[in-house]
């Protein structure tokens, strides 16, 4: 996955409390001719931040939309490729499109610990979008229109709530840089995704405090306490998901469908650099997901690019 982010900020002097952000992810991105599974997203964010009882607190409100195909499998024998687009036997995941909004909360502990909760609302299915814009991608873009949309997931009323915390375990200096180890656990439930994740943050470079860092999205703050005059590292994150649930996949919590089951655990990692200069922060990654279904043909990759401005 690739991220590429851009922040307002000043370093070292007056601060920045507040930011907006785009975020756009897709599989091409990679240049890999791929267009399956999660294969595009589009998200807007709006943070800002405080300081209560000398903790800071961040505070983000999001609306997304995500997008997700299967792969085609081709049979030569099977003309119908070529006039319908997806034969049923060759889908290995449903046409899926997800319209969201979502507000989480931050809260810093300590220089070394951080508790996040949130709470996400959306639709699955025509109401999202998904198949709209997808074909606008693609008339843009001068490629093929997307068909099979017509047999997509359908879901209305969605609700999910998710808790994190993450704890900084390791941060040794190397001369001006450091090394960080920065491991999070997290609990999604509802009937969007219901879940458990553990992830960890390897991180080396010049990197600014625990709570003011681009490496946690904690680059904004009420208060001039930013003390390095810019930020430059590189990162690996590694996880592991439990599957319980997903909606993108399942017509609902309990499915028993066979094309539909979900294989229990998915590894994923993202491998990135980021910059951070005065108003300026740049976040480069990749990310790489194993099988989600049982029946899917091949492992995922896909890249992200993030722009984010910030403002007193």
């Amino acid at each position: 996955m690739l991220v590429y982010s851009v922040t307002a900020q000043n370093k070292t002097g007056s601060s920045f409390n507040k930011s907006i952000s785009i975020i756009t992810e897709n599989d091409s991105y990679l240049f890999q001719g791929s267009d399956r599974y999660y294969t595009n997203g589009l998200f807007f964010q709006y943070r800002t931040a405080q300081i209560k009882e000398g903790r800071k607190n961040i505070q983000q409100f999001e609306l997304g939309q995500k997008i997700f195909t299967p792969k085609r499998k081709f049979d030569a024998n099977d003309l119908r490729f070529y006039s319908n687009g997806y034969p049923v036997h060759t889908i290995d995941r449903p046409f899926c499109g997800y319209l969201f909004i979502k507000y989480s909360n931050a809260q810093f502990l300590s220089g070394t610990k951080m508790y996040q909760w949130g709470i996400t609302t959306g639709t699955i299915g025509r109401a999202s979008g998904g198949e709209q814009t997808q074909e606008l991608i693609h008339r843009v873009g001068g490629i093929y229109i997307p068909v099979g949309w017509e047999n997509q997931v359908q879901h209305n009323a969605l609700l999910n709530v998710v808790g994190s915390y993450t704890q900084q375990l390791l941060n040794k200096k190397v001369g001006r840089s450091e090394i960080r180890v920065i491991p999070t656990g997290t609990l999604n439930l509802g009937n969007i995704n219901t879940n458990a994740q553990l992830s960890c943050n390897v991180a080396f470079g010049i990197m600014d405090d625990f709570e003011n860092t681009a490496l946690l999205n904690a680059e904004i703050n009420n208060e001039a306490a930013f003390k390095k005059k810019y930020e430059l590292f590189v990162y690996f994150q590694p996880g592991l998901t439990l599957q319980v649930y997903n909606a993108t996949i399942q017509e609902h919590l309990f499915s028993k469908n066979p094309a539909t089951d979900l294989k229990p655990f998915i590894y994923q990692h993202k491998i990135g650099a980021a910059y951070s200069k005065k108003r300026m922060t740049i976040n480069i990654g990749y990310i790489f997901q194993t099988k989600e279904l049982m029946k899917q043909y091949v492992n995922h990759r896909y890249a992200s690019i993030q722009l984010s401005y910030q403002i007193r």
